[in-house]
C-alpha cells in the first residue's frame, strides 16, 4: 500500500509490481521528474482525503487547479 505523498521533484519513482498498487489507499500523491511502472501494476490514485488522519501539504487535495499527465 502507498499511502500520502511521495515528493521527489528531480528525482525518479520506479515502481516494480505485478498486483494493483495502493487501490487500498485513501490517497496518493505523487510528485516526480519521472515515474516508472515495471511488472504491468495497476496504479490506483484515490482521493478520498478526508477518511484519513494523515495529512496533506498545500496545493494536494481539493483545491479546484488543472491536473496534467505528461508521457
Amino acid at each position: 500500500t502507498l499511502l500520502g505523498t511521495f515528493y521527489l521533484p528531480r528525482g525518479d519513482l520506479e515502481v516494480a509490481s505485478a498486483v494493483p498498487l495502493a487501490d487500498q489507499s485513501a490517497y496518493t500523491a505523487i510528485v516526480a521528474r519521472r515515474l516508472r511502472l515495471r511488472g504491468a501494476p495497476t496504479l490506483v490514485l484515490n482521493a478520498n482525503y478526508k477518511s484519513t488522519d494523515i495529512p496533506t501539504p498545500d496545493g494536494i487535495g481539493p483545491t479546484g487547479g488543472q491536473v496534467f499527465l505528461r508521457e
